[in-house]
């Protein structure tokens, strides 16, 4: 299993839908066969080629909840990653 944690607070990152911390990055772009192998092993997620961009940034989201599927972000909750973003504008 996979843990991740936010690199502004520290905490450990859960699925906001079902709370596992069985939790991945998600990969945007073309594949490598290494991140193929990866994706099979459960260590990251393909996104695909597209990233989506609105005013605020990035809208794709980051990670992927091995659990149960669900694709989510992390800086909605995270009040370090929301004031850096702020600090950007």
């Amino acid at each position: 299993m996979t843990k991740r944690f936010c690199e502004h607070c520290g905490i450990r990152i859960s699925c906001p839908k079902c709370h596992c911390v069985d939790i991945v990055e998600i990969i945007y772009g073309y594949p490598t066969d290494k991140a193929f192998e990866m994706e099979a092993r459960g260590e990251i997620y393909l996104g695909g080629c597209c990233i989506e961009y609105d005013e605020n940034g990035k809208v794709n989201p980051d990670y992927h909840c091995n659990a149960c599927g669900n694709d989510f972000g992390h800086e909605d909750k995270c009040i370090h990653a929301k004031a850096e973003t702020e600090v950007e504008k």
